[in-house]
């Protein structure tokens, strides 16, 4: 794997620059890669400044300066334009010229300041395109490296090199002053939300698993999917209902979680899919074919009447479904699962899929996956990042299965006296905000409900507490907001410490994808097994 001395950062700098440096890492150690490395030299006959994307060192090969152009680039009448993932179109500058602009200045530079004579060259890479212009000797097809060329960065750079007949004789002490000349040690405090963004870039991708499992779903109408927390269930289960409306079914995607169903139904990619929380399903059906409700359902309704009045509502109005997707599937009781099987119009042949951890299990229902329906496991956590998947792990009593990607450690606060916890909780967001957090990248999740509604009183920055969508940030229960996730979540175990497992605490620490701070008593943190 090459050195990398800088690299581009998430969430700062351009994604097409992030995707050359993960490509140009396979390249071997005997490459240094330095990210954005500025210059200042003449320019025509005045003198200005510039910056190559990356410069890339070898001992026996010398400099390749790359200029990265991400999106659709195109020539147009003479102007370079770009197209970026909006559909809008910029002029740009044409990146033949700035490539050959730092080669030169750079190839200077490094004379004047060290005395050396570094062969160096240039080629031009569009990470998001297949490269078919035709441009003339300024700009030769063997020095561009397209999206495919990234693929398989090593030829592709080794025809850049064949272009230039470019070699070099190096010294290892020459590479240390050419690396410590481009990119000088300077300390500068890396801030914690840079660790955390880091980590949830590394976080966006499927599993083999995952994708593997999707594929037999395909082959099999009627499947239970079990995944811990953090495997990909409801990017699955979203995935499944899009399928299916697009075979042309109507499909019904439900839940448990109130939050959760109302970010299901503002994602505009399922659209013309009913998405709904069982209970707020039961409710609608109601309604509209005329069955009496009352007028302040108890627990036990909620549990053992509500999905009787679904059945009479779908015996009155003919309401049915030709597939349905269940997820959160471990909140569900038996008798709602039965009620939802008898929507499906095609009966026991239509298809019928539920998401489900059993770890996730906060509310006590009966729901016992159907033996004879099909079973598929999903391993992998790839929402957590490492020092929060081992803490998820050590609460489950399963091994480690991961992406490996590392970030920020999870940290714990102790808790001795819950009126204080206001205040600590407070005192902690705000340090995350002047660690470079946004406000929207942090989530407060409390035991209590109790606790919520004190936060929500009290201000934070320059703003506040607030609901689940609301400006500030945001602070909800950990039942609520189960389902969900945020990039970073300060975790207040507010109530008793539980016998295990400690479902609060296993559902709580897997909602933060790259940062984890944890408030609780020392016996809550001896309980979940944090060392």
């Amino acid at each position: 794997m090459a050195i990398t001395i800088s690299y581009p950062v998430a969430g700062y700098d351009p994604q097409s620059e992030l995707k050359v440096h993960a490509a140009l890492k396979a390249l071997s150690d005997d490459w240094h890669i330095i990210h954005s490395v500025a210059w200042l030299g003449p320019r025509g006959n005045r003198l200005a400044d510039g910056e190559a994307d990356f410069v890339l060192l070898h001992r026996s090969f010398g400099i390749v300066v790359l200029e990265v152009k991400g999106g659709g680039v195109d020539l147009r009448n003479g102007r370079w334009v770009s197209e970026d993932r909006h559909g809008r179109v910029n002029d740009i500058k044409n990146p033949f010229e700035q490539a050959t602009t730092s080669k030169v200045n750079l190839h200077k530079w490094l004379r004047g300041r060290l005395g050396l004579y570094v062969p160096t060259c240039h080629a031009v890479v569009f990470p998001d395109i297949t490269y078919s212009l035709e441009l003339g000797p300024a700009a030769p097809t063997e020095i561009v490296i397209d999206g495919r060329g990234l693929s398989d960065v090593h030829i592709s750079l080794a025809r850049v090199l064949d272009h230039w007949q470019q070699k070099a004789s190096l010294s290892a002490a020459d590479t240390t002053r050419i690396v410590d000349a481009l990119a000088p040690t300077v300390t500068v405090r890396r801030t914690l939300a840079d660790a955390a963004h880091d980590a949830d870039a590394g976080l966006l991708q499927l599993t083999q698993g995952q994708v593997r499992a999707f594929a037999m779903t395909r082959r099999t109408p009627r499947a239970v999917v079990f995944g811990g927390a953090g495997t990909g269930k409801t990017v699955l289960a979203c995935e499944k209902a899009r399928q299916l409306r697009d075979e042309g079914n109507s499909v019904l995607l439900t839940c448990f979680n109130e939050l959760l169903a109302r970010r299901l139904a503002a994602d505009p990619s399922l659209h013309d899919i009913r998405t709904a929380t069982f209970h707020s399903l039961c409710m609608t059906a109601a309604k509209s074919s005329g069955v009496p409700i009352p007028r302040m359902p108890d627990s036990n309704w909620w549990t053992g009447d509500a999905p009787l009045v679904l059945l009479e509502a779908m015996e009155r109005n003919g309401l049915t479904f030709d597939a349905i997707v269940v997820d959160e599937g471990q909140d569900f009781a038996g008798s709602w699962i039965e009620v939802l099987e008898a929507l499906c119009s095609a009966g026991p042949d239509a298809p019928f899929y539920v998401f489900a951890d059993e770890h996730q299990r906060l509310w006590d229902r009966d729901w016992v996956p159907d033996a004879q329906r099909f079973r598929l496991d999903l391993t992998t956590n790839c929402r957590n990042a490492r020092p929060i998947s081992e803490r998820v792990a050590v609460i489950a009593g399963f091994d480690v299965d991961d992406l490996c990607i590392d970030g920020p450690p999870a940290k714990w606060s102790d808790l001795t006296r819950v009126p204080d916890a206001p205040r600590l909780v407070q005192r902690i967001v705000e340090k995350l905000l002047a660690e470079g957090f946004e406000k929207r990248d942090i989530v407060v999740l409390c035991e209590t409900a109790s606790l919520v509604g004190r936060l929500r009183e009290m201000a934070v920055a320059d703003s506040g507490f607030c609901p689940y969508g609301g400006s500030g940030v945001v602070a909800e229960t950990i039942g609520r907001f189960k389902g969900l996730e945020a990039l970073a979540v300060v975790l207040a175990l507010d109530g008793d410490t539980p016998e295990p497992p400690d479902r609060n605490a296993y559902v709580g620490f897997s909602r933060a994808r790259a940062y984890l701070n944890v408030l609780g008593s020392p016996s809550r943190k001896a309980s979940v097994g944090w060392r």
